[in-house]
């Protein structure tokens, strides 16, 4: 016989309570994967989920047209190039294993002066100060997906 779950629902705004039952939940909680699995299901702790975290830089526009380009760099990553906003050209994306605080994840210096290196070799007049902003987001992976 299949698991069954059974879930106490309340909704915040009204106070509203019910219970639903389901064969399957799905836990989307991304860098907080954890977190739900222990503290809101009650499961025990698995192998440690890999938190990666990915960056983007936004860059003034690099190109009169509106097509992407995807690089290849001589360190073998790869990077796209997006027209952005009109305005602007979005550059990414970097990864690496993160450790720290979910709720905060920012592009390290070393990863924004490694874009910034990278499109100097199509861009030379470009530096720091053309970069219009910098996102950082983390992903969960299982112990044993690599990226």
């Amino acid at each position: 016989m299949a698991l069954i779950w059974t879930l106490a629902l309340r909704d915040v705004n009204s106070g509203e309570r019910r219970t639903v039952r389901a064969r399957t939940i799905v836990n989307a909680a991304g860098p907080w994967v954890e977190d739900v699995r222990s503290r809101c299901a009650g499961l025990p702790a698995r192998a440690h989920t890999r938190l990666v975290q990915g960056s983007h830089i936004v860059v003034r526009r690099l190109f009169n047209h509106d097509r992407a380009y995807i690089l290849q760099n001589p360190d073998n990553r790869i990077v796209f190039a997006i027209p952005y906003d009109r305005d602007f050209t979005l550059i990414g994306t970097t990864d690496h294993d993160f450790e720290g605080n979910p709720n905060a994840p920012m592009a390290t210096p070393e990863e924004i002066d490694w874009f910034v290196e990278m499109l100097r070799r199509g861009a030379p007049s470009l530096n720091q100060q053309d970069l219009a902003s910098v996102h950082a987001w983390l992903t969960a992976h299982s112990p044993m997906q690599r990226h």
